[in-house]
């Protein structure tokens, strides 16, 4: 996958988890999942590798949720 491809898929799901995290109104979320359903159906590879890097990341989205519960968040969205 071209590096360019790879950094915008990086941005969507950086700001998809943003938007679940708390930074969207709760109206929002809905169509956030649906975005990671669809990216999971299609690149499941590229959203698991996101996935990896985000969830890894102290503070994001926010500084309440630790790391353990955003990873079994990351195993649930790709099983």
């Amino acid at each position: 996958m071209p590096h360019l491809q790879m950094i915008n898929y990086f941005r969507v799901i950086t700001f998809v988890m943003q938007a679940i995290g708390g930074e969207s109104p709760r109206a929002n979320v809905d169509p956030m999942a649906d975005v990671l359903m669809a990216l999971n159906h299609n690149h499941s590879a590229v959203l698991q590798s996101c996935l990896e890097t985000v969830t890894s990341r102290d503070g994001f989205p926010t500084s309440r949720v630790v790391r353990d519960d955003k990873q079994q968040f990351a195993r649930r969205i790709l099983a």
